[in-house]
């Protein structure tokens, strides 16, 4: 089988992630534009650390994560391989769910696509958008590109829609030929009720699933005889790949189930999964949902589907039934992973002072290589670290005679060039490598002070260290221990 190569443009969302994933399983090679942590641009693309730590953690327990990454390879902002024949251009720039990071940037990426078509011209475009881009006055999506779109029910709705007529303007004086595909809400994969994050959807699962079934009846406000589109994230991968494989895809294709299922059916199937008899419609639901889903609910959207199953005709995809079993697994695997938010409780617990000073006295000297030595040799005062709450958890690390060593802070003799604060939870889920540099930052669960490009520099150092390097945390039932196990990446010198 000849080996195909995408140009993969646009954030990593739970979406797209699993169409990456799926594109590497099918045999193809994905060159995926990034940028820089020192880029502050409104870029919607990723940073580098960012997308391969994501795609690794999609990838899984399938042991195929190094096998797999080995054939993505990342690009500058505007970098094009020279000699590479580039089969298609996925342009991925609006995350399908409403709430997921980068869904306000979406605009800003339209405007990039007229570049990338000058940049790789007569290479076919697949663009990703979403059915909430193209709603009719009647309620309905039609197969077609120019219409009238109704007024904007929610600000998902409006960023949609700029997206998409953004995009279309781009390309009317681009010769390169593009294909539409308009993408529903994305919900947990239908094989395992998996899922990367609880964006979308994850709002009202997890808030059935905590709500009490004491009387036995849900009560939710929403259209009983509307249908509120989504797909199961495996499922709208596979069909994405079958489309962008298909050499005789219709131009514009609206991705939903062949099987459309109402609201008052799928609701019943959740509710039941979730321990309840029924479920009843009620003007004022108690669940306090989020964003636009509410309005989403109440929402009664027709989807013109007559492209789409030519394409599934031809590839033989079955239609999904998202049935009380799949809720079942959502639920099943949504309350293993807590809905997506970490257990502090739980990771304080694994915190000791010992843990701590084991780290940075013991471990971090024993990994500190001689690039890591000459860097910790640039600040003068060295570097800080501090563990809030816990006054005897500070040290100062510094190059001394071509060394690292590590002391206890000394607040009259030390001056540290920058300083890092963890709190004890944030502290184990670094090393646990359960939380990436850049998130413990926009968290707080890391904070760090100094100044200009000593604090860029510095940071930079860190996150390298953390990430190339696993400090394994154990616990035992009698007393919390740890113990020091050096995990080096691969292919590290």
């Amino acid at each position: 089988m000849t080996e195909k190569t995408a140009y993969f443009r646009g954030p990593l969302s739970t979406f797209s992630t699993q169409l990456a994933v799926q594109l590497l399983q099918d045999g193809w090679s994905l060159h995926i534009p990034s940028k820089s942590a020192l880029n502050f641009s409104l870029s919607p693309l990723d940073l580098r650390s960012s997308i391969h730590s994501t795609l690794a953690r999609a990838i899984g327990k399938k042991g195929r994560s190094r096998e797999l990454l080995e054939r993505v390879r990342l690009l500058e902002p505007q970098e094009v391989v020279r000699g590479t024949k580039y089969d298609v251009i996925i342009f991925c720039g609006l995350p399908a769910n409403f709430d997921e990071a980068r869904v306000s940037r979406a605009p800003w990426a339209a405007e990039e696509l007229p570049e990338v078509c000058r940049r790789l011209k007569d290479v076919p475009v697949v663009i990703l958008s979403s059915l909430w881009s193209a709603i009719q006055d009647d309620g309905v999506v039609p197969e077609e590109i120019e219409f009238a779109r109704r007024k904007p029910l929610s600000h998902f709705e409006g960023v949609c829609q700029q997206y998409e007529l953004k995009l279309l303007s781009g390309l009317e004086h681009q010769e390169s030929l593009w294909y539409l595909l308009r993408l529903p809400l994305i919900t947990p994969n239908l094989g395992d009720g998996a899922s990367l994050n609880f964006s979308g959807m994850g709002n009202l699962f997890s808030k059935v699933a905590d709500a009490s079934a004491a009387d036995r009846v849900l009560r939710l406000s929403y259209n009983p005889d509307g249908t509120l589109w989504m797909l199961p994230a495996d499922v709208a991968a596979s069909l994405t790949a079958a489309f962008i494989e298909d050499p005789a895809r219709p131009r514009i294709c609206n991705l939903v189930s062949t099987r459309s299922t109402l609201n008052q059916e799928w609701l019943q199937h959740l509710s039941s999964a979730a321990g309840f008899e029924r479920v009843e419609w009620t003007d004022h639901d108690s669940l306090n949902l989020s964003g636009p889903l509410p309005a989403m609910l109440r929402d009664n959207v027709q989807v013109k589907t007559r492209n789409l199953f030519e394409v599934m005709g031809r590839h033989r995809h079955t239609p999904v039934s998202m049935d009380a079993a799949y809720f079942e697994r959502v639920f099943k695997f949504g309350e293993s992973v807590n809905w997506g938010s970490p257990r502090t409780e739980h990771y304080k617990s694994l915190f000791s002072e010992e843990l701590a000073s084991s780290y940075f006295t013991e471990y971090l000297p024993s990994v500190a290589n001689d690039a890591v030595v000459s860097r910790v040799a640039k600040f003068q005062g060295g570097l800080a670290f501090h563990i809030e709450g816990f006054g005897s958890c500070s040290w100062v690390a510094k190059t001394v005679d071509g060394n690292l060593t590590v002391h206890p802070y000394d607040p009259l003799d030390d001056s540290p060039s920058v300083r890092f604060m963890f709190t004890p939870g944030g502290f184990v889920r670094l090393l646990k490598r359960e939380m990436l540099f850049e998130q413990a930052l926009l968290s707080r669960d890391l904070q760090a002070q100094g100044k200009g490009i000593e604090l860029v520099k510095a940071c930079d150092l860190i996150r390298k260290i953390l990430k190339e390097n696993t400090f394994e945390v154990r616990s035992d039932t009698a007393m919390q221990q740890t113990k020091l196990q050096i995990l080096q990446k691969a292919g590290k010198e």
